[in-house]
């Protein structure tokens, strides 16, 4: 026989079915509680559903917050880039005016090293020569002392390939 409370002085661990401190009938008590299925922690199980109920609370919600704000901003409105703008070089710049047909030249550029770059590498992508090292260890002599390690962020100046400039 299972341990109760008894509901009338409080006494607990009551083992029989007539409690020994108030003599209180409690076998109406234990049949109740034979055919009511055992809850744990009642309190954990309403925790559970409210938390339940609040998720889905939450997600209807976003739902229907999501539902009215497309509404608002349909993506007509939004500025969306289908492909990057391609800039033609310098050189190729077709004017009106013929002031504006003359190559324009500049030393170089700044180049920001990325992840899986080498002197090589940079070289092939700009010269087209992963030998033609020589210009840029020219425009930046603190590479000189370490030809194989750059940092990723660090800034190159790239120089020209065209003589002329």
């Amino acid at each position: 026989m299972s341990k109760i409370n008894c509901p009338v002085c409080q006494r607990s661990n009551v083992e029989g079915n007539v409690c020994p401190n108030c003599e209180t009938d409690l076998s109406s008590l234990r049949l109740l509680m034979e055919l009511s299925p055992v809850v744990d922690n009642p309190t954990a199980t309403n925790r559970r559903g409210l938390l339940l109920g609040l998720a889905l609370l939450l997600l209807i919600s976003g739902i229907f917050l999501g539902a009215i704000a497309s509404n608002l901003f349909p993506r007509s409105l939004l500025p969306v880039s289908e492909s990057s703008p391609v800039i033609p070089p310098v050189g190729e710049l077709s004017a009106p005016s013929k002031q504006l047909t003359k190559t324009v030249c500049v030393d170089g550029f700044n180049y920001r090293v990325r992840s899986g770059d080498s002197l090589s590498r940079i070289a092939q992508r700009f010269y087209g020569n992963e030998s033609l090292l020589s210009p840029i260890l020219e425009a930046n002599p603190f590479l000189l002392d370490r030809l194989d390690s750059l940092e990723v962020g660090e800034k190159l100046l790239i120089p020209n390939s065209d003589k002329s400039c």
